[in-house]
C-alpha cells in the first residue's frame, strides 16, 4: 500500500494539482489544507487510483519518537518529515562516471554528518555556474602538491540529532588529514546526527580536500526504511572516492556521481534517499560545489556574505534527492500508478569559486537553514572569528584576516577557530529549533504559503554543520607534502 501522505489523505500540491485520496471515509481524518503541510516526507507521484484504506496514525507511529511540540497538530507533522511526492517526473540527463577510480585501496578519511536548513530562493532546475560540466579526470594526470599548494583548509564539524541535546564536547569532529577513521557507513561508527551525515577527506596527497553534508529523507520510515543508512553510506562512498583519486583534477559533481553510483551497485542497504551538498577545495584556492536539494553552503568573506546557495525543490518542503528505491515500492507504485521521486547528480546545481585567505565556508543541512537565516549565520561566524582574533576589524580595509590565522587554526585538535565556529552555529540552530516564541525562516515561509496554519517558532530537525576556514600558507609550511605521511 502506498501512502499519499502521513495519514493517507488527499494531498494538495503547491503546483495546484490535487492527488485523489483513498476514500471519502479516510478524507475525514483531517482537512485538505492540513494535509498540504503534513505531506513532508513523500517520494511518490500522485496515484491514478486509490489504494486500500489506511488506519489512522498514532503519535510516534512513524518510527520516530513523538515530538513534544506546542504547534498546531498539522504543523507538528510538518517538521517531522519532508515531502518526496512529485508529479510529473522531469527528464534526466546522463551522468558520466570516472573509470580511473578503484575501490581496492584503504578506506578514506572521516565521513560524518550534521544538518542545517533555512528557506531560501527556490530553484527547480539544475544550474551549472562553472566553466566545465564534465567531472571526469583525464587519464595519466597527476598533481604536484609541493609546487602548486597555496592554501590549506582547516575543518571541523558539529552535529545534533533531533531528539538529543547538543553537546559541544561530544558532538564535534575535527579533521586531521594524517589520520584515518572508521567507515561511518557502519552504524556503530556513525556520529550521533540522526539522519544527517557529513564527510571530510583529503584528495590523496594533492593538498586538496573534499567535504560536504547529506540529509536523509524521513518519509521512507513509512515503509520501514531508515534513510540514515543512505545518507551516511553516501558520504562514506564520496569520501572513499576522494581519498583514492590519483589526481585533484576532479570536481564536486563527479564525486557525488561516484558515491551515488557505488551505492546502487553495491545494493548493501535496504533503500532510502537524501539531499547532498559536496565541495572540493583545491590547493590553489579553487572551490567547486555541487548542491542537490535543500542542504546548502555559504561563503563569508571579510565580514560579509560573499555567496549563499539556493535550495532545489520540486515543491514546498519537497527537496531534490538522490534515492535507492526498494523493489517493493516500485511494485506498489506501478500498481497504483504513482512513481518514486529520484533525482540524479546531473540535476545538481554546480558553482565554482575562488577562495581567499580568511574566508569561512559553511556547509549545512536544512536543520540549520530552516532555523537560521544567512545573516544570522554571518553574525555567529563573525563573532567567533573576531573574538578568536582570526579576523581584525577596523581601518580602511574593514575586516581582514589576522596574520596569526594559520597558527590559530593549525594543529589545535578541537581548539581551533574552525571548531569554535562549527559548534557556535550548531548550538544556535539547535536553540532556535526548540524555541516556540521566535519564528524562524521555516515558520515564516509556512505562514506566507499557508496563512490558515498556526505554525510558530523553530523547526525541530537533525542539525549538521561543516566549517572550513581558508588559510594561505607560508612558504615554510608549503614545503610539507602529505606523501610523507601514511
Amino acid at each position: 500500500m502506498i501512502p499519499l501522505c502521513g495519514s493517507g489523505c488527499s494531498l494538495r500540491l503547491g503546483m495546484g494539482l490535487m492527488a485523489q485520496g483513498p476514500s471519502s471515509a479516510m478524507r475525514g481524518l483531517h482537512s485538505t489544507a492540513s494535509c498540504t503541510l503534513r505531506a513532508s516526507g513523500h517520494f511518490f507521484r500522485p496515484p491514478t487510483r486509490s489504494p486500500p484504506p489506511l488506519r489512522p496514525k498514532q503519535p510516534g507511529s512513524s518510527g520516530e519518537p513523538a515530538l513534544h511540540h506546542h504547534h498546531h497538530h498539522t504543523a507538528n507533522h510538518c517538521q517531522q518529515q519532508r515531502i518526496y511526492i512529485m508529479a510529473p517526473p522531469h527528464p534526466k540527463t546522463s551522468t558520466t562516471f570516472c573509470p580511473s577510480i578503484t575501490y581496492s585501496l584503504p578506506p578514506p578519511l572521516s565521513p560524518m554528518s550534521p544538518a542545517l536548513t533555512s528557506v531560501r530562493t527556490f530553484s527547480t532546475k539544475a544550474v551549472d555556474h562553472s566553466s566545465s560540466a564534465s567531472g571526469s579526470p583525464p587519464p595519466n594526470m597527476t598533481a604536484n602538491a609541493a609546487t602548486s599548494k597555496k592554501f590549506t583548509y582547516q575543518i571541523s564539524a558539529a552535529y545534533s540529532a533531533k531528539q538529543k541535546r547538543f553537546s559541544p564536547t561530544n558532538n564535534v569532529f575535527h579533521y586531521n588529514p594524517y589520520n584515518r577513521v572508521h567507515d561511518t557507513a557502519k552504524r556503530k561508527s556513525r556520529p550521533d546526527a540522526g539522519q544527517d551525515a557529513f564527510f571530510v577527506s583529503r584528495i590523496n596527497d594533492t593538498g586538496a580536500v573534499a567535504a560536504g553534508v547529506a540529509d536523509g529523507v524521513g518519509g521512507y520510515i513509512e515503509s520501514g526504511i531508515d534513510s540514515a543508512d543512505f545518507s551516511h553510506t553516501l558520504c562514506e562512498r564520496i569520501a572513499t572516492a576522494a581519498h583514492q583519486s590519483p589526481t585533484d583534477n576532479i570536481n564536486a559533481k563527479y564525486l557525488m556521481s561516484i558515491g551515488y553510483q557505488k551505492i546502487l551497485e553495491e545494493d548493501a542497504i535496504a533503500g532510502g534517499a537524501s539531499t547532498a551538498c559536496v565541495g572540493v577545495a583545491k590547493a590553489d584556492g579553487q572551490l567547486s560545489v555541487a548542491n542537490l536539494g535543500d542542504s546548502g553552503f555559504l561563503i563569508i568573506r571579510q565580514g560579509k556574505v560573499h555567496y549563499v546557495s539556493s535550495p532545489q525543490t520540486h515543491d514546498f518542503n519537497t527537496p531534490y534527492q538522490l534515492a535507492m528505491i526498494p523493489k517493493k515500492l516500485l511494485v506498489q507504485s506501478k500498481q497504483y500508478g504513482g512513481g518514486p521521486l529520484s533525482d540524479q547528480p546531473s540535476d545538481a546545481s554546480v558553482s565554482s569559486h575562488s577562495l581567499r585567505n580568511g574566508d569561512v565556508v559553511v556547509f549545512a543541512t536544512d536543520g540549520v537553514w530552516d532555523n537560521l537565516s544567512s545573516q544570522e549565520i554571518l553574525r555567529i561566524v563573525s563573532d567567533e572569528m573576531v573574538t578568536g582574533k582570526g579576523w581584525i576589524v577596523g581601518g580602511e580595509a574593514g575586516t581582514v584576516p589576522s596574520p596569526q590565522l594559520e597558527n590559530l587554526t593549525s594543529f589545535t585538535e578541537g581548539q581551533g577557530l574552525q571548531a569554535a565556529v562549527a559548534k557556535a552555529v550548531a548550538a544556535r540552530a539547535k536553540s532556535a529549533s526548540i524555541n516556540m516564541k521566535v519564528d524562524g525562516p521555516f515558520a515564516r515561509e509556512v505562514q506566507k504559503r499557508f496563512p490558515s496554519e498556526n505554525f510558530h517558532g523553530g523547526k525541530k530537525d537533525d542539525i549538521c554543520v561543516v566549517c572550513m576556514v581558508v588559510v594561505e600558507v607560508s612558504w615554510t609550511f608549503r614545503s610539507i607534502t602529505l606523501s610523507n605521511f601514511p
